[in-house]
C-alpha cells in the first residue's frame, strides 16, 4: 500500500465521478479527517543533517490519497468488470473497432483501447515500436516502503513538521527523503497509524548491487541513521532481517510521432509519461 499526490488532478477525476462519490472524495485520503479545504501549510524542504527548514513548497488544495483506498472507493458497488492477472499480449485494430488479446488466450473488443498498463506498456510498445517503447535509465536509485507498528510516541514524531508529508536533502549524501502519512485509521490511535518512506539518491550504489536483502538494509540503515528527525526514526524501525523494494529510476518521454489509428488506441498515466520516481 503505498500512497500519491491527487491535488493537481482531483479536478479531472471529480468530473468523471458519478455524484454519489464526488461528495465522499474524503474518504481515500491518507487521513480523511485532515481539511484539505482549509490552509494546509506548505510543505518543508528540509536539510536531513540538521532539520533546518530550506525552503516552503506551497501546494493549494493538498490533497495525498492512499492508492489501495482510493481503488477499493472507485471500484466498490459500481457493478465494474474489473478483472485481474490479465497479461496483454497483442492488440489488433479493424476498420470500427480494436481488440485486445491476453496471455491467457482470451480476447476483449472495443471502440477504443486505452493503455494504462504502467510504465512498461505493452500497449505503447505495439504503438511506438519496441525499441522506441523502452524505459530511459537515470543515475537515481530509490527505496520505498509503507510501516505501520511505531509506538503511539514515534508516531506522533512521525507527523511533526507537517500532517500529509515531508522531504529532506541531505548536504553531503546528493538525493532525498520523503516521510508520508499513509494511513491515519484512527486519529485517536497513533498505534494504527502508517507511513510511507521514501529515500532516492543519485550515483552507486545502483539497484543491481543491492540485490542482496541483506546488503541493502545494512546500506540503507546506514544512510537513515545519518538523517535528522522524523526521518530517521520512519527509518530505523525496520526489522534488521525485513525485505523493502528497491528499483532503478527509469522513465520515459513521448518526445515522437505514432499512429493512434483514428483515436482507437491512445495512452494514459504512466504508460504515457513515466517520470522518477515512478518505476
Amino acid at each position: 500500500m503505498i500512497g500519491m499526490l491527487l491535488h493537481w488532478g482531483a479536478e479531472y477525476l471529480e468530473k468523471v465521478l458519478p455524484a454519489h462519490l464526488r461528495d465522499r472524495m474524503s474518504e481515500p485520503r491518507c487521513d480523511p479527517t485532515l481539511d484539505t479545504s482549509s490552509n494546509v501549510p506548505p510543505v518543508p524542504y528540509v536539510n536531513a543533517f540538521d532539520g533546518k527548514v530550506i525552503a516552503q513548497i506551497p501546494m493549494q488544495g493538498l490533497n495525498r490519497v492512499s492508492r489501495m483506498k482510493l481503488r477499493r472507493f472507485l471500484t466498490q458497488g459500481e457493478n465494474l468488470n474489473i478483472q485481474f492477472n490479465k497479461y496483454l499480449e497483442k492488440v489488433d485494430v479493424h476498420s470500427e473497432s480494436v481488440s485486445v488479446t491476453f496471455r491467457d488466450g482470451t480476447t476483449e473488443t472495443g471502440n477504443i483501447a486505452i493503455g494504462c498498463d504502467g510504465s512498461h506498456s505493452k500497449v505503447r510498445e505495439f504503438l511506438v515500436g519496441h525499441d522506441a517503447a523502452q524505459l530511459e535509465s537515470v543515475d537515481l536509485t530509490m527505496i520505498n516502503y509503507p510501516l505501520g507498528g511505531y509506538t503511539a510516541d514515534e508516531a506522533r514524531l512521525l507527523q511533526t513538521m507537517h500532517p500529509v508529508f515531508k522531504i529532506a536533502a541531505h548536504p553531503e549524501q546528493p538525493g532525498n527523503a520523503i516521510l508520508a502519512a499513509l494511513d491515519i485509521a484512527d486519529p485517536n490511535d497513533p498505534t494504527t497509524w502508517k507511513f510511507q518512506n521514501y529515500l532516492g539518491w543519485w550515483g552507486p550504489p545502483y539497484a543491481k548491487d543491492l540485490q542482496d536483502p541483506e546488503v541493502r538494509m545494512k546500506f540503507y540503515k546506514l544512510r537513515v541513521s545519518t538523517l535528522c528527525e522524523p526521518f530517521r526514526t520512519g527509518g530505523m524501525k525496520l526489522a534488521d532481517d525485513a525485505v523493502v523494494p528497491v528499483y532503478p529510476g527509469q522513465q520515459w518521454a513521448p518526445t515522437m510521432a505514432w499512429d493512434n489509428y483514428g483515436g482507437k488506441v491512445t495512452l494514459a498515466g504512466d504508460a504515457a509519461h513515466s517520470m522518477v520516481p515512478r518505476k
